[in-house]
């Protein structure tokens, strides 16, 4: 059968997606790697990279499943389960799938055994029997093929300057709240308003952690946060928004973190607040008089990400699964460091982008082993089925 140019064109980037991926090894995100390869070989336009792109990031939705078979059958086998239907059709490679037929995981799922009959969903996710309580895990796997949406929170007072530009820029979006925005995500971002100080950058899930913040009534009027392990300062700004009174001190042990959490407090208009270099692994000796305590602590610990891999499809391809202890030992050693931090009567907020019960409750279960607090309540923040990461959550109140 002879090949129409669209198809010859998508053979060309099939091999080069071959190229890239043979190369890969993880030691950078995927995006870096790709960006210095294609800076490499400048000969690929726009549509030749982005096409490029999208069967390389097609190849890292199959995850772990058909491990044993040749890059370039996997290749196929993730742009079968993962790309757009009518891209597909375009390929000439799938005449069991075409534009007409139903766009569900269980069509695209029936295609596909008639060519690799070994296939099974389970296998993409590493690590399946170790998730935590309460998933749907079918739903959470399938989701995987899938590109969260990202989302925007607005500012308080900003809903209605935003809703305008919305309608004025014709920009597709839709309202998740009076403050959640979900947006395409090729979305621009700068006609908007200016970030942070408008709106702030940040998935639904996360957003949501607000709902397991103590309610304003229950702590002090001016409260001191302590935003442990702050990254890029999202929660931190989402506590102020909560409690406008509030003192904001987030830690880091990384000063470019630190640079960037000062310029972002200062755009979203924070001036309470203080930002510190703090390895949080190593003053466990640190007599407790001499340690500054918050009346509402987060710890969003460094984890496995595995909440997050459905946007970043290659770390659940790469992901051994022997580094979920490593992960637990080195939370459990933030948190002794941590508890110390609260308040008596105060508020402690333990959370992860994990899926996995090692790092999120078998933590639950060893923060109760101390001593010293109740758990108000915990849970997954469930994304999966909103085009949004999956966080896990667990509410503490000191109780000396």
């Amino acid at each position: 059968m002879s090949l129409d140019r669209n198809q010859i064109i998508w053979q060309s980037h099939l091999r080069t997606a071959e190229q890239v991926l043979a190369h890969y090894e993880g030691e950078e995100p995927f995006p870096i790697y790709l960006k210095d390869f294609f800076r490499e070989n400048s000969k690929f336009g726009s549509r030749d990279r982005r096409r490029i792109a999208q069967l390389c990031f097609q190849f890292f939705r199959l995850g772990q499943a058909l491990s044993g078979y040749p890059l370039r059958e996997r290749i196929l086998a993730g742009t079968l389960l993962s790309a757009p239907v009518e891209d597909i059709s375009a390929t000439g490679f799938f005449p069991q799938l075409s534009e007409t037929v139903e766009d569900t995981y269980e069509a695209r799922k029936s295609a596909l055994l008639a060519l690799w009959p070994d296939y099974t969903l389970a296998d993409i996710f590493p690590g399946r029997e170790q998730l935590s309580e309460a998933l749907d895990k079918e739903a959470f796997l399938i989701s995987h093929f899938t590109q969260p949406d990202l989302f925007i929170r607005l500012r308080p007072g900003k809903t209605e300057q935003i809703r305008r530009r919305l309608l004025e820029l014709n920009i597709p979006h839709v309202f998740e709240s009076v403050t959640a925005v979900r947006l395409p995500n090729a979305t621009s971002l700068e006609m908007l308003g200016t970030p942070d100080r408008d709106f702030v950058v940040q998935d639904l899930s996360s957003q949501q952690t607000a709902d397991w913040m103590p309610i304003p009534d229950s702590i002090p009027h001016q409260p001191l946060v302590l935003d442990l392990c702050a990254g890029s300062g999202g929660k931190s700004i989402l506590a102020y928004d909560r409690y406008p009174g509030a003192t904001i001190r987030a830690t880091d042990i990384r000063p470019t973190i630190l640079r960037n959490l000062e310029a972002r407090f200062k755009a979203a208009g924070i001036r309470r607040y203080a930002v510190a270099e703090e390895d949080l692994t190593g003053t466990h000796n640190r007599k407790s008089d001499e340690l500054i305590k918050g009346d509402l602590v987060i710890a969003d610990v460094p984890c496995s990400g595995s909440g997050t891999w459905s946007r970043t499809p290659w770390e659940m391809a790469m992901f051994d699964l022997s580094d979920i202890r490593g992960y637990q030992h080195l939370q459990r050693s933030l948190l002794q460091n941590a508890l110390q931090r609260v308040t008596p009567g105060g508020h402690f907020l333990y959370i992860t982008c994990s899926v996995y019960r090692a790092e999120n409750e078998e933590n639950r279960d060893f923060i109760l082993e101390q001593g010293g607090f109740r758990l108000i309540d915990s849970g997954i923040i469930q994304g999966y089925d909103q085009r949004a990461d999956d966080m896990y959550i667990a509410h503490f109140i000191s109780a000396t």
